[in-house]
């Protein structure tokens, strides 16, 4: 029995010996399990942003790791100062550093910038972006499946706002797609960041509104931020069609709006931004940004 027991430890610390040789160190990992070597880190970077990469699980970075030299994109950014005259709106393409300088200080509400949408569309339109003169808004959509996608819409603030109530952000999917049944913290997730500390948004909580054909977030922009604000979310939707088109919307309160007040709308294509249809009680409430809209197939080819 002595020697069994010698002999089959000296096989389970050779196998553990084995493992921790053949095993790879992480480079990076995230709050959804995902983990990369550095190796791997360095070749998806080529395509995906790190700002992006804490989306991801590990079964998705491992898709990405296959798939990303063919589903990967990279954002061309392009900035557009807005101006209204007399009811009409003037646009001057800038750099970031100018506009950086035409924002500093200022914290006025957005009159019209029906006509300011900027439309960056890469591979299979995967992504589109919408800069104000205090908003940048980003939407990207990832390959993480045959049948599955994941969409990611941010708003970033690049002058901290005024008013500080419940914005709204979602999206709308068209008549080729449907939401994924299950909101679970791998299919959704939701997000305020502001200086160095975050909020986050349940599936299942009170500030989540959603329907078969899309979802709104309100959040209550953080009072305390200083120094800057950002607003996340992204969701996975399913279909069997070839292809689908994802709407996204972020709408900016600039008055005092209560959280039921803010959940006074309809998903519908008719509402700002494409998503949301307030009701005539709020929807002078809130400032009519311009939506997004991504869209892609699922064979990736």
């Amino acid at each position: 029995m002595k020697k069994a027991f010698l002999f089959g430890l000296a096989i389970t610390l050779l196998f553990v010996s084995t493992r921790v040789e053949g095993s790879e160190k992480m480079h990076y990992t995230n709050e959804k399990g995902g983990a990369l070597t550095k190796e791997q880190y360095d070749y998806i970077t080529k395509y995906i942003s790190e700002d992006d990469l804490h989306i991801f699980n590990d079964k998705e970075m491992r898709y990405l790791l296959e798939n990303v030299a063919i589903d990967g994109v990279e954002l061309e950014e392009k900035y557009i100062k807005s101006t209204v005259e007399s009811g009409v709106v003037e646009e001057e393409y800038i750099d970031a550093e100018k506009m950086e300088q035409w924002n500093y200080g200022q914290n006025r509400p957005i009159e019209s910038l029906a006509n300011s949408r900027v439309a960056t569309f890469s591979y299979e339109e995967r992504e589109d972006e919408v800069i104000t003169e205090m908003k940048q808004i980003s939407m990207k959509m990832y390959q993480v499946g045959p049948s599955v996608k994941k969409v990611y819409l941010v708003c970033t603030w690049l002058s901290l706002p005024k008013y500080r109530s419940f914005d709204v952000i979602g999206m709308r999917v068209g008549s080729k797609a449907v939401m994924l049944n299950t909101f679970t913290s791998e299919n959704f997730s939701a997000t305020q960041y502001y200086d160095d500390k975050s909020c986050s948004y349940s599936y299942s909580g009170s500030n989540l509104k959603k329907c078969d054909k899309g979802f709104g977030v309100s959040m209550n922009l953080s009072d305390t931020a200083k120094t800057s604000l950002k607003m996340e979310v992204y969701a996975n939707f399913g279909t069997a069609a070839d292809g689908f088109t994802v709407y996204g919307s972020y709408q900016h309160a600039t008055d005092d709006i209560t959280l039921n007040k803010s959940h006074k709308y309809s998903i519908s294509s008719s509402g700002m931004g494409g998503v949301f249809k307030f009701n005539w009680l709020v929807k002078d409430s809130y400032d009519n940004t311009p939506g997004l809209s991504v869209k892609g197939s699922f064979d990736g080819l």
